[in-house]
């Protein structure tokens, strides 16, 4: 199934539906630049390079240090704009770069940039296996350093890691939700050197992933302490009421007519001359 940005009408099945993105085409792009010293000069140059081919899209430029999980909260921080482009190359890009992933992120959530001649041979073949077969990542380049994300959708994913292994867990757990992603065919583009994804970090996603950010309960919904479990003045009174047959006349409850009586905590309503059917509680081994 391909992805379309093509108007739908209302008729169109669920899972067609699913596969339509709003276009992108005007949208403006802020440019995440991390991996690299806040003050390198590559990274100011790769920024600026980056907005100039933007030209009239370009948005605001972030240039972070740290590790990944940071560059993101901080990339993420105050974005105004829809688009959001993360890089930790080590070179500039070129329009060959750009482009494609500009077209491909017009109809999905997030768009990766496959560099040429990476992971070839049968080092590169192994070391997806586990990436690919684990966590059903539906890309070739998982590291790859050309990347744009819809904000909106990214900031529907919680993160958990903070070393390389951070992209590995952004793929996985936008299959999971249902994300469109893409991935490009680009330029050959070396990447700065990054933390080795930690097994700490693997295992924890693997074992107890989250999808779910945490939202501590507002002070107002949370129970007094010395609140108890019990049903108030009004609902006590409506459940006495409840509780009594319809043929009973409540307007003397004294009368010989009504004789209430209660039974393992419970309410059990009989009239008078259903009182020899009340249970024996006498036991028995008892004599009148």
């Amino acid at each position: 199934m391909t992805t379309t940005n093509e108007p739908i009408d209302d008729d169109i099945h669920p899972l067609d539906r699913h596969m339509f993105r709003e276009p992108m085409s005007k949208a403006l792009v802020r440019v995440v630049v991390h991996g690299h010293t806040e003050s390198s000069e590559m990274a100011e140059n790769i920024a600026s390079g980056l907005l100039q081919l933007l030209e009239n899209r370009a948005g605001s430029k972030v240039i972070v240090s740290g590790d990944r999980r940071e560059a993101l909260r901080q990339g993420l921080e105050g974005a105004d704009e829809p688009l959001i482009l993360f890089t930790n190359s080590a070179q500039e890009w070129s329009k060959g770069h750009l482009v494609p992933l500009l077209d491909a992120i017009d109809k999905s959530d997030h768009a990766l940039g496959r560099r040429r001649n990476i992971g070839k041979g049968f080092r590169g073949w192994i070391r997806r296996i586990p990436w690919r077969a684990i966590f059903a990542l539906p890309v070739y380049d998982i590291h790859s350093c050309c990347r744009i994300h819809r904000v909106e959708a990214l900031r529907k994913i919680p993160l958990q890691s903070s070393s390389a292994f951070l992209d590995v867990e952004i793929l996985a757990k936008a299959t999971f939700l249902g994300h469109l992603i893409a991935e490009e065919h680009v330029p050959e583009l070396t990447s700065t050197e990054t933390l080795p994804a930690r097994w700490s970090e693997i295992m924890k996603v693997l074992r107890h992933p989250t999808f779910v950010f945490d939202q501590p309960t507002p002070p107002e919904l949370l129970p007094a302490s010395n609140e108890l479990p019990i049903l108030d003045h009004e609902i006590s009174e409506f459940l006495d009421i409840a509780l009594v047959p319809p043929a009973m006349d409540l307007e003397d409850p004294q009368s010989e007519s009504l004789q209430r009586y209660s039974v393992n905590d419970g309410h059990s309503w009989l009239g008078a001359d259903d009182v020899s059917q009340k249970p024996d509680t006498a036991g028995p081994g008892s004599g009148s």
